[in-house]
């Protein structure tokens, strides 16, 4: 029932948002903004859907809001973290062919 109300609160700021941005030239900038909000949306919903957290107390929501923005921390973390290793293994490729 909390994430039809999350998906409808998602479509209606789409649908203001669409009205906002009438001319032609800012059509991509909507595209973008509307797969941003779609990513928040989708990611939040399986997140928290997840997690089992109730969204029916005020508790529930600061747990929901905790645990999204955990998880999103970690995500992003987890992506420099794939540059770091990354730079390890070709600085010990360069160490094995300078003594071989």
């Amino acid at each position: 029932m909390v994430n039809w109300i999350l998906i409808i609160i998602g479509l209606f700021i789409l649908a203001v948002l669409y009205i906002k941005f009438e001319h032609a030239g800012k059509r991509i900038k909507f595209i973008i903004l509307a797969l941003f909000l779609f990513f928040l949306l989708a990611s939040a919903t399986i997140v928290i859907s997840s997690a089992g957290v109730k969204l029916n107390s005020m508790d529930g929501i600061l747990k929901a809001a905790g645990t999204y923005f955990s998880w999103l921390y970690h995500a992003t973390l987890g992506l420099w973290n794939a540059g770091g290793e990354i730079s390890k293994t070709v600085g010990n490729a360069i160490k094995l062919n300078a003594t071989g």
